[in-house]
């Protein structure tokens, strides 16, 4: 029994002794090499650093909002009572629709980055929309030329409906580059949410997240806001209609005055017209003054319905700038040049024992 313990300490002994002798090997072979490593590894330095002198800088606009909305009891109470009587539902115009996180999604969508990018932008006095001046930015022109994108414009305010298929396929590229690279959005159910862009050019980050945000929050209280602005809309428009008959009932209660001033009490019925006239203008008035009551009750529960998207920060110029760090690019690129210049002679290596 105790052979065989001296036995398997003996062969743990024999193995660390291999694997030691076996680094130690390994670690030789490769400081032997070090003046190859040496020149692949400043090769690799260098071909970072040249990668980073020529990139461009990348600047970052970040605006910070919160997003309220207090239309929570919109729609109760007497205003709900009121509006019954006419067949109105005056019940919240959005409910549950917008979350924080359909909102992330809204701002990420196609639609609102398409419609912010068709919106128009004043550079150095220059009127265009954001998508050519993004296109001027990344100097994509360049590519285009002699084709049939070589005088590919996006006209502020144009229908994407009338899109030809060149201007379809660049405005998928230029959605995927800024959704998927260069638009960061963090939205919170309750605090400060942001939203961020990344552009090589100062300008553009600066206003398209701002024209982003504005497109967006309007799409968001319109939403909301919908189902409510119609009811309102209706009731004015019932609240002018009897404004017209009132005045309508009033016009004829005079011309029936005037037509008998001077009436008979003996003849009761001569009077009759007239009274009964009155009777539906005095009707008619109550039941504007209610509508009235209505109408101003519609007006509160819109102010309600309306969301708050208030902004907090909004980006300053000059931005802050990323993505250029010569120092980083210089060791990452030498680190990197050496690690492949390691690999390769030890895989070498061990491929010239296998085959001896």
């Amino acid at each position: 029994m105790s052979s065989v313990k001296k036995e398997e300490f003996k062969s743990d002994e024999l193995s660390l002794k291999e694997a030691i002798l076996k680094g130690q090997f390994w670690a030789k072979y490769v400081l032997s090499k070090w003046f190859f490593i040496g020149i692949i590894a400043g090769i690799g330095a260098v071909r970072g650093l040249y990668g980073e002198y020529y990139k461009k800088p990348s600047y970052k606009a970040k605006i910070t909002f919160v997003v309220e909305n207090a239309g929570a009891d919109a729609g109760g109470g007497q205003m709900g009572g009121l509006a019954s009587q006419f067949g109105l539902d005056m019940g919240g115009g959005g409910g549950e629709t917008f979350s924080g996180a359909t909102l992330q999604e809204l701002m990420t969508s196609r639609a609102m980055i398409q419609k912010a990018l068709l919106s128009p932008v004043e550079i150095n006095g220059k009127k265009q929309s954001f998508a050519d001046f993004y296109i001027e930015n990344k100097e994509l022109r360049k590519h285009w030329v002699g084709t049939s994108m070589s005088n590919l414009h996006f006209p502020s305010g144009e229908d994407p409906q009338t899109f030809t298929l060149d201007q379809n396929r660049i405005m998928n590229v230029i959605y995927s580059q800024l959704s998927k690279k260069d638009l960061s959005v963090n939205m919170k159910k309750a605090g400060i949410s942001y939203l961020e862009v990344a552009s090589e050019n100062e300008l553009f980050a600066k206003y398209f997240s701002e024209q982003l945000l504005r497109v967006v929050g309007d799409f968001y209280i319109s939403t909301k806001t919908k189902k409510a602005y119609e009811n309102f809309l209706i009731l004015k428009t019932q609240l002018d209609s009897m404004k017209r008959v009132l005045n309508v009932g009033v016009s004829s209660v005079a011309a029936s005055v005037d037509a008998n001033p001077n009436p008979n009490r003996a003849l009761s019925a001569i009077g009759a017209t007239t009274q009964r006239k009155q009777i539906d203008v005095q009707a008619n008035q109550a039941f504007y003054v209610q509508m009235i009551q209505n109408l101003e009750s519609a007006k509160i529960s819109l102010r309600k319905e309306t969301p708050l998207l208030q902004v907090v920060d909004k980006p300053v110029l000059p931005l802050e700038v990323t993505g250029v760090d010569r120092k980083y690019a210089f060791i990452q690129g030498g680190f990197i040049g050496a690690i492949l210049a390691i690999v390769f002679f030890v895989i070498r290596k061990m491929l010239k024992d296998i085959l001896k």
